[in-house]
């Protein structure tokens, strides 16, 4: 079955409920998620802290959306629990005729990707996010729209499926991914702890390498720029670099091998294990091992929960936590006997793969999560529903 295409001009009546401001009063104000996601309660905000003259009252079952971002879905229809919050003028307000469309129906049009689509006219990236969405605009979109009873009966379906899909996903946010990446600095910890023999200062195990390179000075033999970003929290994997040239301000230059320890926020417990030659930030210091010491176990160590714990302990009352050389030089890291490096380092690389493979499972679930919502509005509004 295919449903009539209508502008929504034929469905939308503008009506703005204007509200003057007050410099004495206070206001309860809403916003609009992007992705259909519908409205979200803002702070309350007295009239002194505003520089607008005029809010609009918000009332039950109208459509609004953002002048600004309604390219990316910022399109809702009011909930009653929204009714009577006001907005400013870059979210227009609309009645829906009721002898056309039922609130209901458009709330779920509100939810569709393709609805999304056709307000940003099928354009997407930068461009489209300096572009308001007029009301003439908006009103010139076509959207599928059957009769009143079939709507009706759109609306009940929907309203079974997507909630269905609304409590798989509900579930799956109970388990964020990156919380599964999280669990990794205790798993070492109580590796490291089953095997240790004794701790050791980390200055004891590594010199500090301050192979520095100012600008316009020759960076060979590095290969690339590899900063802060390019290193992920926890896993210490490297998820990218910058080709070199034209290089701004001071940089350290490490080799295959050496352990680059971002010393800046060290919260995020960024600690990649060199696989090149390259030029590091001066916010990451560059250990070398000695005395034979495995870089790879050294990384385990310094990415363990008992490490990164002992670097917020000493950073945290700082505005812009940064872990001085001496500070970590002085830190402890537990230590197994030599035949025993290579088995517990083979373990944690090991138990890392498994972390990073359940994390990548869990993001492809919440694809296929998002993929069969979007399926489910796609029948529903080509009429196979």
């Amino acid at each position: 079955m295919s449903y009539p295409q209508v502008k929504l001009d034929r469905v939308l009546l503008r009506r703005s409920d204007e509200v003057p401001v007050e410099a004495t009063e206070t206001y309860r104000t809403a916003g609009i998620y992007s992705y259909g996601r519908g409205l979200f309660e803002r702070p309350v905000i007295s009239g002194s802290e505003t520089s607008y003259r005029s809010y609009f009252r918000l009332h039950k079952g109208q459509f609004v959306y953002s002048k600004l971002f309604a390219w990316e879905g910022a399109v809702a229809v009011v909930e009653p629990s929204f009714d009577g919050l006001l907005v400013s003028s870059e979210f227009p307000t609309f009645d829906i005729d009721p002898d056309v469309a039922l609130s209901e129906y458009m709330a779920a049009l509100c939810r569709w990707p393709e609805f999304h689509r056709a307000i940003a006219g099928g354009r997407s990236g930068l461009g489209v996010r300096r572009q308001r969405v007029n009301p003439e605009r908006l009103l010139s979109v076509e959207v599928p729209l059957p009769d009143l009873s079939e709507q009706a009966r759109i609306v009940g379906r929907l309203t079974v499926l997507l909630g269905e899909v609304d409590v798989i996903e509900q579930r799956l946010e109970r388990n964020d991914p990156a919380l599964i990446v999280a669990l990794y600095p205790g798993l070492v910890t109580r590796r490291l702890m089953a095997e240790t023999t004794h701790s050791q200062p980390v200055g004891e195990l590594v010199e500090f390498v301050n192979d520095l390179v100012r600008p316009g000075e020759p960076t060979e033999p590095a290969e690339a720029f590899v900063g802060l970003q390019h290193i992920e929290s926890h896993t210490g994997r490297r998820i990218g670099s910058i080709p070199l040239g034209g290089e701004k301000g001071r940089k350290f230059r490490f080799q295959p091998g050496d352990v680059v320890y971002g010393y800046l926020r060290p919260y995020l417990n960024k600690v990649w294990v060199a696989d090149m030659h390259g030029l590091c930030s001066v916010d990451q210091y560059v250990l070398r091992p000695t005395d034979g010491l495995s870089a790879p176990y050294l990384a385990h160590a310094l990415r363990s929960r008992s490490t990164l714990d002992q670097a917020v302990e000493l950073t945290h009352n700082l505005q812009l936590p940064r872990l001085r050389s001496g500070l970590l030089a002085n830190m402890e890291i537990p230590v197994v006997v030599s035949e025993r490096v290579r088995a517990v380092t083979d373990d944690l690389d090991h138990a890392l793969e498994i972390i990073v493979e359940a994390r990548a499972l869990r993001l492809r679930q919440n694809t296929l999560v998002k993929g069969l919502k979007e399926s489910v509005l796609n029948r529903a509004f080509a009429g196979f529903l």
